[in-house]
């Protein structure tokens, strides 16, 4: 990096504010888990259902409006991925199928386009849909009467996305952001033998994860040090040691990587416009 002085353009405006800060949570696997039930409906013999569970590992990226006393929650993104294979077992009149679903896994199904903010009730927030997407296989092997032997593959990511409620508990006391007791809910159906079978799929994520809260942020480009949201001398202090130290903090101004009396001026613009 480069510190120089001289003429050098100034951007005729800067950062009003700061924007919402996200954050990461893992998924505690030894918490949570999801449960798939399905349902196999024969035509003129009836219908059969199992289940089998598994637990889950992952992420998700949310935002809560103040990590010190949150009021509003915003999810931006999911993936849950099962850490087992689950089994399956149909029995009818002369029937017996089998199933397996393999690499099973949910994930949001609208990347780059959160759902929310909704408020939060003592911590408390229900979404009435959040975009949910699956992946993973079921593969249906057996027998069925009046049909013979079957070998169905289901693809589980072809299918349409879905909207699903979820609803739990999160909370954060400035450092750590804990989600506790998520929940989200899915059924669909699927037909595996034209016009003589389908599938119900029906099943609930259940996970708790946490996360680091982000560093609190300051109003503009000029507000670099506690008290946020408020331009004092601690945030000359502050652009002053890090425009000496060639800390990216303080490189406001094009172009990247030089520290010159355009980082100055858009310093001392943004000091001086304030907080909104």
């Amino acid at each position: 990096m480069t510190r120089r002085f001289g003429l050098a353009a100034v951007p005729a405006a800067l950062c009003a504010g700061a924007m919402g800060q996200t954050t990461t949570l893992t998924v505690d696997s030894a918490q949570s888990q999801m449960d798939l039930s399905l349902t196999l409906n024969i035509s003129l013999l009836g219908s059969a259902t199992s289940g089998d569970s598994s637990p889950i590992s992952g992420t998700l990226e949310v935002e809560l409006d103040d990590y010190a006393l949150p009021t509003a929650f915003t999810i931006h993104d999911f993936d849950l991925a099962l850490s087992d294979d689950l089994a399956f077992n149909f029995s009818l009149f002369l029937t017996d199928v089998n199933a397996t679903a393999s690499s099973l896994g949910a994930t949001y199904a609208n990347p780059g386009v959160p759902v929310g903010p909704v408020p939060l009730s003592g911590g408390m927030f229900a979404f009435a849909s959040v975009p949910t997407a699956l992946t993973g296989s079921v593969v249906a092997t057996g027998d069925v009467f009046g049909v013979g032997a079957i070998n169905e593959t289901i693809d589980l990511s072809a299918q349409e996305p879905f909207e699903a409620p979820a609803d739990g508990m999160i909370s954060s006391d400035g450092v750590t952001v804990t989600l506790d007791g998520g929940m989200i809910t899915f059924s669909g159906s699927t037909e595996i033998i034209p016009g003589v079978a389908t599938m119900d799929v029906a099943g609930t994520v259940t996970f708790v994860a946490s996360g680091p809260a982000p560093a609190p942020g300051g109003c503009n480009a000029a507000d670099l040090a506690e008290p946020f949201n408020v331009l004092d001398f601690s945030d000359v202090v502050a652009f002053l040691t890090a425009f000496g130290a060639m800390d990216p903090g303080a490189d406001l101004a094009p172009p990247t990587g030089v520290f010159d009396f355009s980082d100055v001026v858009a310093f001392l613009g943004a000091f001086g416009s304030g907080c909104p």
